[in-house]
Order: structure tokens, then C-alpha cells, then sequence
């Protein structure tokens, strides 16, 4: 018969006091030997009282608030409106008689309940410098107005610089910071301004509606857009670039050099007005002249009943009269290349040039009217008749 061993377990040991105690005392032994790492400590008595541990309001915010006007900041710093702000004494809104102001308008708006008062939004009072003023707006408010909204009194302002600032309902000037070359104003719009709407050294991004002359920069004006009743749309006494002025009477766009502008008015002198003009559009709905330059390049001229372009010199221009039963020209010059010139006047010219024609196609679709004019003309065709002293390189 088959015997099955049986497992017999060790038997347990209940440990005795004295081996636990041994195993205890070689444990420290182990241990206690290891070289000590610790260092002395210092004092833990404190120097003193704990110091601030948090900025003041000063450092969060050094600015200071302006909450109700009229206001006067008299002295250097940074200035922002806490809220919306209304005028109700016949006075200006707020005043700046010092200088390195910046003030913020916040988001908000400065208005008046003063009908047709005498007070401004801003005045700048004794050619200031290094100004700045941001951020807001400035209105009359239902149709009380305001006599302008950033204007100066005393010395022309210098180093002044308005940005994001919109300005409406102005009987004087919308933003008026004189002619200075460090003056600057970008970024704004103003509607329904009496006067000017902006002049400064420079007007770069703004949009201006006014009665008399709405762009005013005695340097540079870019992307621009300005609407006048009487006066210039844009007017740079120095370079428009990007610009479109419109003028009801006026001159639409008027600068010393234009470059990719457009200018159009209704009854002025000039749709646009240039020394240069270079890649540029002038239109006139009157008997004035489309586009007028000493010199013209890759220009369109349009006018309804009068001259379309007119320049000294003309290249690879554009010239279209729309006149019935007027002397008006498509393109008039001393000198044109490679121009073209349409006229609807039977005692006009397509193409009226008064020295050398190159390259030129004139017509002039009255019957009996001459297509292109010109003392020399140099490979020159026209519908119509072409009139010359001396021809070269014509077709039969």
C-alpha cells in the first residue's frame, strides 16, 4: 500500500526578550556609527518686523483718475478717465498747461449740454510738449457742439501725438494741433466738424468729414480719407500717399506729391492737385480740370466738362473729356509718352500737346475735331484728324 509522506512544519519559536533586545543594540551599533552630515543652525530669533510683501496701489496703477470736468492737469503724468463725462459749464473739458501728459480717455466719452458753447474738449494751453492722448471719444452730443475737440491756444504744440481718438459735432475744428512737423494724429475719425477736421505734421489711418478743409498735413498724410464742402478733402504740403479726398467745390486731393491717390470734386478747380503725381485718379464733375500735375505718371484724368488731365509732362496717362460744345481736352501737356487722350468737344483736342508727342493715341469723336495736336509727334495715331509741324515714324 502506498504511504503518503506528511509534511511536518518547523515549529515556531516564540523569540525570546533577550534576542530582541540583541537585535536591537546591533541596529544603533549599525547606525549609530555612520559620520554626522548635520551643520549648526543660526538663530531663530527674527531681525525684526516682516517688511511689505505686496506692491502699493501707486506702483499697480501709477496713473491718476479723472472723474468729473472741468479738469485741469497741471502737473506731468499719466491721466485716465473712470467714466463717461459731460460738460455742463460754458467751459473746456479738460485743460493740459504742462508738459509729458499721457492721458487716457479709457474707452470713454467726453460730451456737453452746453448749446453751441465755446468750450473744448481738450485744450493745450502754452506750447506743450510730449503729450499724448488716446483711447476715447469727444462729442457735442446731440447736436449741442462743442467748439472743437483737441485744439491749442498760445505757441503751436510740439512732440503731440492723438491716436484712436473719434471727434463729432464740432463748430470750429475737429482736431486742430497746427502744422508742426513732430505733431502726430493716426487712427481717428471725425464726422460733422465746421471747419477743419485735422491738421497736424502728420495724419496717418484717419477719416475726417468737415466744411472746410478735412486732411490737413503739412508733411505727410496717409491712408487717408477726407470729405470737405469747400475746402480740400486731403491737402499735404509735402507727400499724400494712399489717400481719397472729395470736396463739393473744392480741390478733392491737393499735394505737393500724390501716390496712389484719388481725388474728386464737384465743382472745384481740381479733382486732384500735384507738383508729382504718380499711379493716381482725378475726377471733376464740373468744368475743372481732372487731374492737374507738373509731372504725371500711370494717371487717370476724368472731367465731365472740362480738361480730364493736364501736366507738363505725361507718361503713360490717361486723359477723357466728357464735354459737349466746350474747348475741353481728353489730355493737355508740353510733353507726352505713350498717352492717351478721348475728347467729346468739336473745339477740343484728344490729345493737345503742345511740344513732343510719343507714342500717343488721341480721339475726339465730335465731327471735324482733331484727335492729337502736338509740334512734334513721334509714332502717334489717332481717330481723327492729327495735326503736327514735324511727324515721325506716322502711318500713312
Amino acid at each position: 500500500m502506498l504511504k503518503v509522506s506528511t509534511f511536518n512544519p518547523i515549529p515556531f519559536v516564540k523569540p525570546t526578550r533577550l534576542f530582541i533586545i540583541s537585535l536591537t543594540l546591533a541596529a544603533f551599533s549599525i547606525f549609530g556609527n555612520q559620520p554626522s552630515t548635520a551643520f549648526a543652525q543660526g538663530s531663530l530669533t527674527p531681525p525684526g518686523p516682516p517688511g511689505p510683501t505686496m506692491k502699493s496701489l501707486d506702483q499697480i496703477e501709477a496713473r491718476t483718475p479723472i472723474s468729473s470736468v472741468p479738469f485741469t492737469i497741471s502737473v506731468p503724468g499719466s491721466y485716465y478717465l473712470i467714466s463717461n463725462l459731460n460738460l455742463t459749464v460754458n467751459t473746456n473739458a479738460i485743460t493740459i498747461v504742462t508738459n509729458q501728459v499721457t492721458l487716457d480717455l479709457n474707452g470713454f466719452t467726453i460730451s456737453t449740454s452746453v448749446f453751441r458753447g465755446t468750450g473744448n474738449g481738450i485744450l493745450l494751453n502754452g506750447g506743450n510738449t510730449d503729450i499724448d492722448i488716446l483711447n476715447g471719444h469727444i462729442t457735442g452730443g446731440n447736436y449741442q457742439y462743442l467748439n472743437s475737440g483737441i485744439t491749442y491756444d498760445g505757441p503751436s504744440p510740439v512732440t503731440v501725438h492723438v491716436s484712436n481718438v473719434s471727434v463729432t459735432e464740432c463748430i470750429a475744428n475737429g482736431i486742430n494741433l497746427g502744422t508742426n512737423g513732430s505733431t502726430l494724429v493716426e487712427s481717428c475719425t471725425l464726422q460733422t466738424i465746421n471747419v477743419y477736421g485735422i491738421e497736424a505734421g502728420f495724419v496717418v489711418h484717419s477719416q475726417a468729414q468737415s466744411g472746410n478743409s478735412a486732411i490737413i498735413a503739412n508733411f505727410t498724410a496717409s491712408d487717408c480719407v477726407g470729405i470737405s464742402v469747400s475746402g480740400e478733402g486731403v491737402l499735404a504740403n509735402g507727400t499724400a500717399n494712399n489717400c481719397d479726398g472729395s470736396s463739393y467745390s473744392g480741390i478733392g486731393v491737393n499735394a505737393n506729391n500724390a501716390n496712389n491717390c484719388y481725388g474728386v470734386s464737384g465743382a472745384g478747380s481740381y479733382g486732384l492737385n500735384a507738383g508729382t503725381a504718380l499711379n493716381c485718379y482725378g475726377y471733376n464733375s464740373g468744368t475743372g480740370i481732372g487731374l492737374y500735375a507738373t509731372g504725371a505718371e500711370n494717371c487717370v484724368g476724368s472731367s465731365f466738362n472740362g480738361t480730364g488731365l493736364s501736366a507738363e509732362n505725361a507718361n503713360s496717362c490717361n486723359g477723357v473729356s466728357h464735354a459737349i460744345g466746350s474747348g475741353s481736352d481728353g489730355l493737355d501737356a508740353e510733353t507726352a509718352n505713350n498717352c492717351y487722350g478721348s475728347s467729346t468737344s468739336p473745339s477740343g483736342y484728344g490729345l493737345n500737346i503742345r511740344y513732343v508727342a510719343i507714342g500717343c493715341y488721341g480721339q475726339d469723336t465730335a465731327a471735324g475735331a482733331t484727335a492729337v495736336s502736338a509740334s512734334i509727334a513721334n509714332s502717334c495715331v489717332g481717330t481723327g484728324t492729327i495735326s503736327y509741324s514735324y511727324h515721325y515714324n506716322m502711318p500713312p
